[in-house]
C-alpha cells in the first residue's frame, strides 16, 4: 500500500486525472489524504494559512471528479472543534460521495503551541510506556516513515526536528530512532498512526 499525505493545493484536474489513472491500474492500495482543518475558510486558514481552504477544497473536488476517493484528515482543535456533520456536507458539495475522515489530535508544537498551548513538562513517554509490547502499535513511527526531499524521518510530525531525521536514503528508515519528543505522547495517548 501507498499513502500520500498532502494539503491538496497542487492537485489540479490534470494531476487528479493522472492520480486517478494510477489508482485504477495499481495492483495495490493507493490512498490520498488531504488535510482540511475546518468547514470554512475562516476555520481552516487560521491553522493552515490564508487561501489554503479554497485550494485544498478545489484539490479534493478534482480528485472526486477523477474517481479518486480522497481521505480527509481533520484536526481536532480545542476551542473551535470541526463540526462533523458540516464537514460531511462540505465534502458532499465537493462531489465526494463516500467520504472518509481521519480525525487528528492536536500536536502542541509549532503554530499550535503559540495558538493554544505547548506541551507540559510531564507530557513525555516513560520507560514503562516504551517497554510495553503494544507501544509500537500506538505510535506513528511504529507503522510508517516520512520520506521528503530533505531525507527520511521517523515521523511526519517531526520533520522539522533534526534529531528525528534518520538519513538520506530509504534504507535509513529501518534504523532505530528516539521516541522522546513530547509529540510521541500524543500518539501514544491517542493511539494515533498514519494508517487508516
Amino acid at each position: 500500500p501507498l499513502g500520500i499525505l498532502t494539503n491538496g493545493m497542487l492537485i489540479d484536474p490534470a494531476l487528479a486525472e493522472a492520480i486517478g489513472q494510477r489508482f485504477r491500474e495499481a495492483p495495490y492500495n493507493l490512498e490520498i489524504r488531504v488535510s482540511l482543518d475546518g468547514c470554512t475558510a475562516e476555520q481552516n486558514d487560521r491553522i493552515r494559512g490564508r487561501g489554503v481552504f479554497a485550494k485544498a477544497t478545489e484539490g479534493i473536488a478534482n480528485l472526486a471528479r477523477a474517481g479518486v476517493p480522497a481521505l480527509v484528515a481533520a484536526s481536532l482543535v480545542d476551542e473551535d472543534p470541526v463540526d462533523r456533520e458540516q464537514l460531511l456536507e462540505v465534502l458532499a458539495g465537493l462531489g465526494v460521495d463516500r467520504p472518509r475522515i481521519k480525525w487528528i489530535p492536536p500536536f502542541r508544537m509549532g503554530r499550535e503551541e503559540r495558538r493554544a498551548r505547548g506541551y507540559e513538562e510531564w507530557e513525555t513517554l516513560t520507560a514503562e510506556d516504551v517497554a510495553h509490547p503494544e507501544t509500537v502499535h500506538r505510535l506513528q513511527c511504529g507503522t510508517s516513515r516520512m520520506v521528503t526531499a530533505e531525507g527520511t524521518w521517523a515521523c511526519p510530525i517531526l520533520i522539522n526536528e533534526p534529531e528525528h531525521r534518520l538519513g538520506d536514503r530509504l534504507e535509513d528508515a529501518m534504523r532505530p530512532h528516539r521516541v522522546d519528543h513530547p509529540a510521541c505522547t500524543t500518539c501514544y495517548v491517542e493511539g494515533f498512526s498514519c494508517s487508516t
